[in-house]
């Protein structure tokens, strides 16, 4: 029950993290600079600061590119609002602390927590392999963009649409990866629980 009451309570924090900044205090951008500030802290201790770096690093495309977008939504008034560049000035900055801060809850709870749930053996497996999924993902994804900026085809563009393509091939890579990779994983897994079975 205690580990039950863990999950419970991580769950929790993540949901009530994301009505916070997300909804109730989301246009407050000191807000989201010092939360910012903390969950690098709490990750770069978690992790290391140059693990903290690196997912900054990853994510930096994306945040140009919305830094990009409300820049030019500002100039040309789109909407008449006359809000789009504090918006996304907003939005540079939460989507790498959310992306931080969900990433140190997930490793806050450890295989030997999953086992501990009150849980069918099938489900605790599925839960672990999405674990080890997400955990798959935050390794492999600097690997991956690295090799979607080498591709000739990203390479001999520029500018904007650049890194248009690379926000559209990037993600495709990671889930292709993820879906082969997990398969592979799981085949393996059910072999050996057969084989231990017939033992």
């Amino acid at each position: 029950m205690l580990k039950l009451a863990k999950l419970s309570c991580l769950i929790l924090i993540i949901i009530a993290f994301f009505i916070i900044t997300g909804f109730i205090y989301y246009d407050n951008l000191f807000l989201h600079l010092a939360i910012f500030i903390s969950v690098l802290i709490m990750h770069s201790l978690r992790f290391s600061l140059s693990e903290s770096w690196k997912m900054i690093l990853l994510l930096l495309p994306f945040t140009i590119t919305i830094f990009i977008f409300g820049l030019l939504f500002q100039l040309i008034n789109l909407q008449g609002r006359t809000d789009w560049l504090y918006d996304s000035l907003i939005k540079v900055i939460y989507f790498p602390a959310s992306f931080l801060f969900t990433k140190w809850m997930i490793s806050l709870f450890s295989y030997q927590d999953i086992l501990g749930l009150p849980l069918s053996n099938e489900l605790k497996s599925d839960i672990i392999f999405l674990q080890v999924f997400i955990k798959k993902a935050f390794t492999i994804m600097p690997r991956l963009e690295f090799y979607t900026r080498m591709h000739p085809l990203i390479q001999n563009k520029k500018g904007i649409k650049r890194n248009f393509l690379i926000l559209c091939a990037f993600p495709l890579s990671l889930y292709i990866y993820l879906i082969d990779e997990g398969s592979i994983i799981r085949h393996i897994y059910l072999n050996r629980l057969n084989h231990l079975e017939e033992l």
